[in-house]
């Protein structure tokens, strides 16, 4: 009886120690593994993040760095192999693909980040981005319309807690008053080019729907808008309507050149050729002051923040 419960013990003791030595080693291999991921992360992290955080300001060449993003691109692929699950990482990986000419690969880690995080605000508007310089309209009115549904609050909120964000983030004073303006002008690019989607794809009802939505709301740029609902209801031959979402406009900016063109299209319409003439005389001239918004029309940038 004394050597079966010897033999018990003994081997109860054997089997304990060697569970033991067992969750030893586990916890040896996670210290380890988390060791190895800081020190490659160390290693391949970027000299800065300014570049990609400035993305969007329309500075000339601001994109055009190939040698940033190039380390933004070896970072971020070594982020997302250790936490495959960190949405912000694969969004910054999306953006450092697309300004190194790599289009599918872009897209498909923004798509990644998109599912990983379905709240934040940048992913869908990015990839919008991406197919409105495509021009394929139809796909970008899919991920503005996504991105503009997306609750502002929910973006800052995002922002200011998430890992990669901060990173990135270092360093910068008066965080909430650099992260506000810049997500009011995200939206307000939302909705631009929403619009221009929507007029390209001539669903014109929608276009002044969100230009109206975009005036009630605040966005920046309320000229612009005013001036989008009357290009848009010009083609509707909603003449009254577009005279007056013109004069709107221009009542903000006295300069705005293509409205004066849209106001002369408008008056000629209604058969007041003589005004027509006048307003058409006074849009030329500012167009050759270089009063012209047209070229604006095509800048869409990704941004990161």
């Amino acid at each position: 009886m004394k050597s079966a419960v010897k033999f018990i013990l003994t081997r109860g003791a054997v089997l304990y120690l060697a569970l033991f030595g067992a969750s030893l080693l586990i916890v040896d291999y996670k210290v380890i593994r988390e060791r190895v991921i800081i020190r490659t992360l160390n290693h391949n992290m970027p000299g800065g993040f300014t570049h990609l955080i400035r993305l969007g300001e329309r500075e000339p060449n601001t994109a055009a760095d190939k040698e940033m993003f190039e380390q933004y691109e070896r970072y971020y692929e070594k982020v997302v192999q250790f936490l495959p699950q960190l949405a912000d990482a694969h969004g910054f990986l999306g953006i450092s693909y697309y300004y190194l000419g790599k289009e599918k690969k872009a897209i498909a880690s923004l798509e990644k980040a998109a599912v990983l995080n379905p709240y934040f605000f940048w992913f869908p508007y990015n990839l919008g981005v991406i197919y409105y310089k495509k021009g394929d309209h139809e796909k970008a009115v899919k991920y503005f319309e996504m991105a503009r549904k997306k609750n502002p609050e929910m973006a800052m909120l995002i922002i200011t807690k998430s890992i990669e964000y901060q990173r990135a983030l270092t360093g910068v004073v008066n965080l909430g008053e650099i992260i506000l303006p810049r997500l009011k002008a995200g939206y307000s690019e939302c909705h631009r080019l929403l619009i221009l989607s929507y007029l390209a794809l001539k669903d014109y009802g929608k276009a002044i729907a969100l230009a109206n939505e975009a005036v009630s709301i605040g966005l920046n740029s309320q000229e612009m808008f005013y001036y989008y609902a009357g290009v848009a209801s010009y083609h509707l031959e909603d003449y009254q309507k577009s005279i007056y979402f013109l004069q709107q406009a221009i009542e903000i900016d006295p300069d705005y050149a293509e409205a004066y063109y849209f106001l002369s299209l408008n008056l000629k319409a209604a058969g007041k050729d003589e005004m027509a003439a006048q307003v058409l005389a006074k849009a030329v001239t500012l167009q050759q002051q270089g009063h012209e918004k047209k070229p604006k029309e095509e800048e869409a940038y990704l941004r990161a923040i």
